[in-house]
């Protein structure tokens, strides 16, 4: 294209140069340089802007992922907006954190069989293939980067949820454990009074205290995790945005 625009200049400048020699115009000349620099700046804004005469080559790249975030076991992808607008996904991979970007469309989530989520990442690519593309677009980018699309599969068990539920499950989960403390020392000490009717000398046997002590400490933290998870289930299954 740029040398057809060249060559149209040329034959332009050679009429316009006869002209002012002998006083008159060669109209074939002319003519023809017109036609080649309105055709071929056409042409360079159509490859600028539709990819004329370039081949449409996608690439296509697949990662494993892995979720942002487990929390009590609970395997999250984390939205920056609702599903139905987000446009950024967070996940890790690798052992770091990754959102989805530079993406010329919404990413499309969906759940699969199987335990490993995947991203597939999709850019469409424009580049001069052959002979004739090569004469007709020299001097041209040979390859040009166009749209990129983004899709993201994950397993059944993963939750995909806004960013901020996120933060909001945390701390409910950290409210909930704060719990364990004082509930501890509430059931250690119900659980020495009781002992101590059958055995009074646990009242003095700091052994015996510490064992009952271990105890309490083992079956309110499991009582505590075990409801607190449950309950988180529910707040996930309410906020999950990809049923």
């Amino acid at each position: 294209m740029i040398v057809l625009l060249v060559l149209g200049l040329v034959l332009l400048i050679i009429s316009g140069v006869r002209y002012w020699q002998r006083g008159r115009f060669h109209w074939v000349t002319i003519v023809t340089g017109i036609i080649l620099v309105v055709f071929s700046g056409i042409g360079i804004h159509l490859t600028q802007s539709q990819h004329f005469g370039m081949s449409k080559i996608p690439v296509e790249k697949t990662q494993k992922i892995d979720p942002a975030t487990s929390l009590m076991g609970y395997k999250i992808i984390a939205t920056n907006n609702s599903h139905s607008t987000a446009e950024v996904y967070t996940y890790r991979r690798d052992g770091k954190t990754y959102q989805t970007t530079d993406s010329d469309k919404r990413p499309s989530v969906k759940k699969i069989v199987g335990k490993q989520g995947v991203l597939n990442t999709t850019m469409n690519t424009y580049q001069v293939t052959s002979p004739w593309q090569q004469i007709l677009l020299v001097g041209m980018p040979t390859m040009i980067k166009g749209e990129s699309y983004t899709k993201i599969e994950i397993p059944q068990d993963w939750y995909v949820i806004n960013q901020n539920d996120l933060i909001s499950d945390q701390k409910f989960v950290t409210e909930q454990s704060k719990q364990i403390p004082n509930k501890v020392a509430s059931e250690t000490t119900k659980a020495i009074q009781d002992a101590a009717k059958d055995d009074d000398s646990v009242l003095t046997d700091k052994g015996k205290q510490k064992d009952l002590q271990d105890k309490a400490i083992s079956d309110v933290t499991n009582q505590v995790n075990d409801e607190t998870k449950q309950a988180l289930a529910k707040r996930l299954n309410q906020q999950t945005e990809l049923k």
